[in-house]
């Protein structure tokens, strides 16, 4: 009975505290869009940038990102046949719409990337190699984004002149090369270190368990990893460059149909700073946040309008909401007949 108001006074404070912080980011993003509506956003010219939506390109924006859901899949089904994990197409595809909910719907961008771990790991019952899967990944697209950005910046002319443009081409480089480095055998070494390290200061004050041994089987799934062969990394590196196409394809037509016109390399370096508000994650889903940042770079550096910026955001916003929010929730209330 002790033991048990002990475990309970522990995590009464813990509990609070995580309450306070949700309440805190909540607070942050309802700041940030005041901000945003008070200072800079026009309701008149809002509702008129809305109003001047072009269907076309709505439509294309939509099939955009149907293309990058299918990319997106089709890319973890073939890191998960690499690892000899056979998953349908299908199966893949609504687990991560799925996960799209739970990262709507819960504070963090990682909430997604838990509820794909756990329904994968039910599935074939392969935890760590699921897990290693899903981080190879990740890092894949951020180093795919940095490539792009640090292109994208130094491609277009009015970002060449953007006094932070070189800056943040630097940035998105070191960025680059540092994720390339730690998906080396050396790199992973290293992080293994650094971790075990970490772990083991850990471990001495918890008597049950010890956290290095799991950390240990991790590594070396991680290591199985990098010993595929050269051809089944050309298809995972390909499929990583053709989801982030398709992302900067959603960001250009998502622009034009909110009637910005700039070059696809604008879309190529944006795309980096909305995947980075979004793994930040300082604001629920990065809700206010991600506005903010849209509008301040586009008004800073091209001179849009702030109307015509949060409309762009706002359908962007719209499309994550209803194709992929609204369709995990629609498979998690009425899931096929063949799974619970």
């Amino acid at each position: 009975m002790a033991a048990v108001l002990e475990v309970s006074l522990e995590q009464h404070p813990r509990k609070k505290s995580a309450r306070l912080i949700q309440i805190g980011r909540f607070a942050l993003a309802a700041a940030l869009l005041a901000i945003l509506f008070v200072r800079f956003i026009n309701p008149k010219d809002l509702a008129r940038a809305f109003g001047q939506f072009h269907p076309g390109f709505i439509l294309l924006t939509i099939a955009s990102y149907f293309l990058w859901r299918a990319f997106s899949t089709w890319q973890l089904s073939c890191i998960m046949k690499c690892r000899g994990l056979a998953l349908r197409f299908w199966r893949i595809f609504r687990v991560q719409t799925i996960a799209i909910l739970f990262s709507t719907a819960l504070p963090s961008d990682f909430a997604g990337a838990a509820a794909t771990w756990y329904m994968l790991s039910r599935d074939t019952g392969k935890r760590a190699i699921v897990a290693n899967s899903l981080i190879y990944l990740r890092m894949l697209t951020l180093i795919v984004l940095a490539a792009f950005a640090c292109v994208g910046l130094m491609l277009e002319p009015v970002g060449r002149s953007f006094k932070e443009a070189h800056l943040l081409a630097v940035i998105s480089g070191a960025i680059f090369v540092c994720l390339c480095l730690v998906l080396t055998p050396a790199g992973t070494h290293f992080v293994e270190l650094c971790l075990n390290a970490v772990l083991s200061v850990l471990s001495r004050f918890s008597r049950r368990v010890s956290l290095v041994i799991p950390a240990s089987g991790f590594f070396a799934e991680a290591r199985a990893l990098q010993r595929l062969p050269l051809r089944n990394h050309i298809g995972i590196w390909t499929w990583s460059l053709m989801v982030n196409l398709a992302a900067a394809l959603i960001t250009f037509f998502a622009m034009r149909a909110a009637d910005i016109a700039l070059p696809f390399a604008v879309s190529m370096w944006l795309i980096g700073v909305i995947a980075v508000v979004q793994l930040v994650s300082l604001t629920p889903s990065g809700l206010g946040l991600r506005e903010f940042s849209i509008v301040a770079l586009l008004k800073s550096a091209y001179d849009i309008a702030p109307e015509k910026a949060l409309a762009f955001a706002a359908l962007i916003l719209a499309l994550n909401l209803i194709f992929g929010a609204g369709l995990g929730g629609y498979w998690m209330l009425f899931p096929p007949s063949d799974r619970s």
